[in-house]
């Protein structure tokens, strides 16, 4: 669908997509009839990764909670309503969820990957995701700490990894 992909800040035809390669791959993630049981995942690790590269070619994101990790919230809130038919307003629910997440971490450590490393950035967004999708499908607030702990759990120990002094790139890749 060309209004979530363009929601998302993905653009095919961009110069970060001008490989046919790359492009193939994620055409091939997004379209159903290839898929085989990753339909959710796939959608969500596409739409995360043309979120990001929108951001490193200068296009305009939303931070969640950062610019390097904007693409995980949105991707996986977005894939989960295209599979699981939520409304939208169940998906805004989600996402004030996911933003309360975010809260806390920044207030109580760090949403800063140079200061936190990844687990803090991308590790935050997973943590926020997860709390997004355990709302959507009725979680009460402790099962959506929980939801947002085991994901955060899951990311500790990435540290930014800058290449070249730039800390996108391991960003976009920690994004799928």
């Amino acid at each position: 669908n060309t209004t979530i992909l363009q929601y998302v800040g993905f653009n095919m035809n961009h110069t970060v997509l001008s490989n046919p390669e790359i492009r193939r791959a994620i055409s091939h993630a997004v379209n159903r009839d290839h898929i085989a049981d990753a339909i959710m995942e796939s959608k969500a690790v596409a739409y995360a990764l043309g979120t990001s590269g929108y951001n490193a070619a200068m296009g305009v994101v939303v931070a969640c909670p950062t610019a390097g990790a904007a693409g995980i919230v949105p991707g996986v809130v977005i894939a989960a309503q295209e599979e699981y038919g939520f409304s939208d307003r169940e998906a805004v629910y989600g996402l004030l969820t996911a933003s309360a997440i975010g809260g806390v971490v920044a207030t109580r450590a760090t949403i800063s990957g140079a200061a936190g490393g990844c687990q803090a950035e991308c590790g935050t967004a997973a943590a926020m995701a997860a709390a997004a999708l355990c709302e959507v499908v009725g979680g009460s607030p402790r099962q959506c700490a929980d939801a947002a702990a085991l994901a955060l759990k899951n990311c500790l120990g990435l540290a930014c990894d800058p290449v070249a002094g730039l800390v996108e790139v391991p960003c976009v890749k920690r994004n799928g």
